[in-house]
């Protein structure tokens, strides 16, 4: 179910300014300072007669050590000055640029000495970083209607980005804003991992575990920002021991949703974690690099603050684009790359200089050239390392893919000993199915200007498509395989996969031309088709298009012809009307009420009743309900064995459509004798309705997502304990014939994005 809009826009109207102020307070103060830095790290005043304490030096000062009271800094008294304040009032100092004058005590002797201010060129190296998490969150709440996280990260971006105000010499009200804020990102980030999976809410003691960590942040904060007297090390020692709590409750909830979650929330998750260990891993690496090699700590933390960017970018992806690149191999590389990394960089740095000066000894060459030759070698050895690791992480990470991709294999072998289509289009639909694990499968081959379809599973009355269709030329023209709801394809095309459920296309050519194509619909785990996934699809489609090319077309013609006799149903008597009229019945777009009828139980009856018992009784059901749904101004569009499907509103108009179908409906379930019962799915919205070509003839009959949902809703109605469902659409419409529906508020619908109410009658309420 989409979220109040009002409340987004609320939460945009409300923090976003407040977030403009904060970071231009921040860069004003800095700005104001000069862009310089005190040379030491103070505490506060240690007690309101108290003065400010050296913590660290940041620079090698010869004049003063950690411990040294600090009275006064140029024109500046600190007694009793909190640390917020006296970074506010010593801007003004260090702006003049100028050696400053301190005077100060150490043991209890008074001196004065002169310290020069540091240089600070690298105060906005975290800016874009912090504008990158706030508009990352900004776009997810705008574009993600549907993530119920969305506001809660947008208010988190919104905390940390405000870090930077408090890291600024800015007034002690704006430094206070900051300290405040952060913690509040702090406790929502654990809440995040903790509410994960939609639905499902975390325990109330969780939840005030994330309250206590955001408060004894903000406290320690208070006490080493903003408290006299100041007692740095209980701060440092709260803050520690809180964030440590703090990543232990993330860790944990992070791995509880994951073991928790669906396969599509654990790719999301690991994009999460992979964005975290690219932006965390490069500054931990720079707070190490500026002790152990100053020269490089500029360098160092411009890359961390760049490479922390990744985080932001990383939520968006997982989000809204986790199907953009497979997270699988993009981990799998970069751990291979970083190891490989790590051995350079350590080749570099610890072997090749003794080997390079030994070299030089022994050999006489200069140990420039003999370090450079080497740290070539070290280079050109790792390359082909690096094809040999990637594979062998790949099996280790991702086993089941690993096997995954074996197994496509053997089908490919399988595939090659297939004397005829039907014997092929079998073997791969039913690779596929036991690979993929697909909610439906079809298999289409060309027979003369028509692709008709030669294996099916999941889904009746598949329609043909023409040869010079532009779902064909797509297919042609692309060479690889295509997603069913891609903009390059027609409306109408888009459509009829749809009413196929078909996820993705994978093309079979023999050369340029398209010999068969086949539609799967998306996967029973909820999860994406990734490039690896289409890689080894489109690696069987050519081992298909091989053993059409071994086939006669006349032959895939007869098997086509022979498998689509199967389909033929009766004519609706309103479509007949209209053909016998000279109509020509093209297929448009138009608003109907769709209805699905199926029985319930149908294969247990089938076994205990005899052929012609089951026969009989299906011709008995079939009358029945065409009866009805004529009676109401609908019209039967096909029976397939125990189902039926029906359209309201085509191919001529009616009034009150949706209050005739449900008002059908009512009366098919009321209708039904002991031995049967039926559960029935109704959906109004737009279709395309018209005449669809089949192998032999025209089918006339709706496609698209209405026809989906309705079938959807019918199939829903086991797990709502109902007879009839309906869309919320339906509901509205039908007026009185909808009373005694029982709203089910926000439930998932295979197949759909989001959440939507659903209006079932409780079974024995028809």
């Amino acid at each position: 179910m989409r979220r109040s809009r009002r409340v987004d826009w609320l939460l945009l109207a409300t923090l976003w300014p407040v977030y403009l102020l904060l970071q231009l307070a921040g860069v004003q103060a800095h700005l104001a300072s000069g862009e310089r830095a005190l040379p030491f790290r103070l505490s506060g005043a240690v007690g309101s007669e108290g003065y400010p304490v050296v913590l660290s030096l940041r620079a090698p000062l010869r004049e003063l050590q950690p411990g040294d009271e600090i009275h006064r800094i140029g024109s500046v008294e600190l007694r009793g000055v909190t640390r917020a304040e006296l970074e506010y009032r010593t801007r003004d100092e260090l702006r003049a640029g100028g050696p400053l004058t301190l005077e100060a005590r150490r043991a209890g002797a008074a001196f004065e000495t002169q310290v020069e201010p540091l240089a600070n060129p690298s105060w906005w190296w975290g800016l874009p970083t912090w504008f990158a998490l706030v508009a990352v969150g900004t776009f997810l709440l705008l574009r993600a209607p549907y993530w119920h996280l969305a506001r809660v990260f947008f208010v988190l971006s919104i905390g940390f980005a405000s870090f930077f105000t408090s890291l600024g010499p800015v007034h002690p009200a704006w430094n206070f804003a900051g300290h405040l804020a952060s913690p509040v990102a702090l406790g929502l980030t654990a809440y995040l991992f903790l509410a994960w999976r939609e639905w499902s809410r975390p325990r109330p003691a969780l939840v005030a575990l994330c309250v206590v960590v955001g408060l004894t942040q903000a406290g320690a904060n208070v006490l080493r920002w903003h408290a006299t007297p100041n007692d740095p090390e209980a701060a440092g020692l709260l803050s520690s021991g809180n964030l440590v709590l703090w990543m232990a409750l993330s860790i944990a909830a992070l791995v509880a949703a994951y073991r928790r979650s669906t396969p599509l929330e654990r790719r999301q998750l690991r994009w999460i974690v992979y964005a975290n260990v690219i932006g965390i891993v490069p500054a931990t690496l720079a707070s190490a690099l500026r002790d152990i090699w100053p020269v490089m700590s500029d360098l160092a933390l411009s890359l961390a603050f760049a490479m922390a960017m990744a985080i932001p970018i990383g939520y968006a992806i997982a989000i809204v684009a986790y199907g953009w690149l497979d997270i699988d191999r993009v981990i799998s590389a970069s751990a291979a790359a970083s190891v490989l990394g790590v051995v350079l960089v350590g080749g570099l740095l610890a072997v090749v200089p003794p080997v390079a000066s030994a070299a030089s000894t022994t050999l006489g060459i200069e140990p420039e050239t003999g370090r450079l030759a080497l740290s070539m070698a070290l280079a050109g050895v790792l390359v082909p390392a690096y094809r040999r690791l990637r594979p062998w992480l790949d099996r280790k990470l991702f086993a089941e893919q690993h096997a995954l991709a074996g197994r496509f294999e053997t089908l490919r072998a399988e595939l090659g000993a297939s004397r005829g289509v039907e014997e092929m289009a079998t073997r791969a639909g039913e690779g596929f199915e036991a690979l993929i694990k697909p909610e439906s499968v079809a298999i289409y081959g060309r027979a003369g200007e028509a692709f008709t379809p030669l294996f099916l599973r999941g889904r009746a009355l598949p329609p043909a498509f023409e040869a010079n269709s532009m779902l064909v030329q797509v297919l042609e023209a692309k060479r690889a395989p295509l997603f069913a709801r891609s903009k390059e394809l027609g409306p109408f095309e888009r459509a009829a996969l749809e009413t196929l459920g078909a996820e993705v296309v994978v093309p079979q050519l023999r050369g340029p031309q398209l010999v068969a194509f086949t539609c799967l619909g998306a996967k029973k785990s909820g999860d994406i088709y990734t490039a690896t996934d289409l890689g080894l699809m489109d690696s069987v489609a050519e081992r298909c298009g091989e053993v059409i090319e071994r086939i006669d077309l006349e032959t895939l013609a007869k098997e086509s012809q022979a498998m689509q006799s199967a389909l033929r149903r009766y004519v609706p008597g309103a479509v007949a009307d209209r053909v016998l009229a000279g109509d020509v019945l093209e297929p448009t777009e138009r608003e109907v009420t769709v209805l699905f009828v199926d029985i319930r139980g149908y294969t247990g009856l089938a076994e205990q009743l005899a052929a012609k018992d089951v026969f009989a009784t299906l011709n008995e059901h079939t009358e029945r309900v065409s009866r009805i749904v004529q009676e109401q101004g609908g019209t039967i569009v096909e029976f397939n064995g125990d189902g039926m499907m029906a359209v309201f509103g085509a191919p001529d108009a009616l009034a009150k459509k949706e209050q005739a179908a449900v008002e059908a409906a009512r009366k098919i379930v009321d209708s039904m004798p002991g031995k049967l019962a039926v559960g029935v799915g109704v959906a109004t919205g737009p279709a395309f309705v018209g005449s669809i070509r089949s192998t032999d003839r025209l089918i006339w009959s709706a496609v698209g997502s209405t026809t989906n949902l309705a079938a959807r809703l019918q199939s829903m109605t086991r797990e709502l304990d109902a007879s009839i469902a309906l869309d919320e659409t339906t509901r509205e419409r039908a007026g009185y014939v909808g009373e005694r529906f029982v709203r089910h508020p926000a439930l998932a619908i295979r197949g759909r994005t989001g959440r939507f109410d659903v209006y079932a009658l409780p079974l024995g309420l028809a």
